[in-house]
């Protein structure tokens, strides 16, 4: 009976704690009922393999086995595996095909041009060769599609590509660089960058001046490469100026002053050899830089 009596304080309430508590309630209950509904509602809405199947169908008219028969395999592009992810084939879905997938459609363009300039997907390092596409994107990618690529092992259609492979160093973007082994994305933008600091290559082996690439990859160019000398862009001599002379990877900013302040002294440079034989420019030098100079 002093129990109760001790208790019983705690538990008379008024009216407006009363109120309080009520509230109090509705809103943990509220809250619960929130927590448990959550995860529900963004599973509904991640898209199920019926979704991305239709959309496939729907994009590219695709036919599908019916549902309930035996085999697990579907015909064109879009195909079911086993594993109950849809597989792209890489080297021959279309643009279409490769949006509904994931792709940008600046990616999937790019994908679409490499393999038109003969490029073809034998792994991802392949894939992640095509500019806008980077490793966190394609990782989403893959957990929405199985990405199939080109079997490695080397076939007759294989060979013909690769003999017909041949790129012009002086014309070619970076889509076309990429398309030969060992030039990716990083490694053909400094070929360009190279390209229009020199005015263009005249020879093969300038390629080594470019960072990144070494003896055992420029064996590997050997015979993919070819140069059109007659689109090197050439400085004249009477009338660059010195920041123009001293941009050439070639021309040091000595070797600038010098010219002008020959040029300056003469009136005008009849003839390139004059600049060796006034020892601006050693035999080394002036045979790499003898292709990039004119005096008209």
């Amino acid at each position: 009976m002093n129990i109760q009596k001790r208790l019983a304080p705690y538990f008379i309430f008024t009216q407006s704690e009363r109120r309080g508590i009520l509230v109090l309630i509705i809103i943990m209950v509220l809250l619960i009922g929130i927590k448990i509904y959550l995860p529900f509602y963004y599973n509904s809405k991640e898209p199920t393999k019926v979704e991305l199947l239709g959309n496939f169908e729907a994009l590219t008219g695709s036919k599908y086995n019916n549902p309930g028969e035996s085999s697990n395999s579907y015909d064109d592009y879009g195909v079911e595996s086993s594993s109950g992810y849809v597989n792209l084939k890489l080297n021959e879905a279309q643009k279409q095909e490769l949006t509904v997938a994931g792709f940008s459609n600046y990616v999937a363009g790019n994908i679409i041009k490499y393999r038109e300039k003969g490029g073809i997907f034998y792994c991802k390092n392949d894939l992640l060769k095509i500019y806008g596409l980077d490793t966190i994107k394609l990782n989403k990618i893959e957990k929405k599609v199985i990405l199939v690529y080109a079997s490695n092992n080397t076939t007759e259609d294989n060979l013909i590509t690769e003999s017909k492979l041949l790129i012009e160093l002086n014309t070619a973007d970076t889509s076309d660089l990429i398309l030969l082994e060992g030039i990716g994305p990083v490694i053909s933008g400094r070929i360009i960058k190279y390209r229009t600091l020199l005015g263009g290559f005249a020879e093969f082996n300038q390629l080594k001046e470019v960072y990144g690439i070494n003896e055992e990859l420029l064996i590997k160019l050997s015979g993919k490469i070819e140069i059109d000398t007659t689109f090197l862009k050439k400085i004249n001599v009477n009338s660059a100026d010195e920041s123009t002379l001293a941009k050439h990877p070639y021309i040091s900013n000595y070797q600038a002053k010098a010219i002008i302040k020959y040029r300056n002294s003469i009136g005008r440079i009849l003839q390139k050899n004059i600049l060796l034989e006034n020892n601006i420019f050693t035999p080394e030098e002036f045979l790499r830089i003898d292709s990039y100079l004119s005096v008209n």
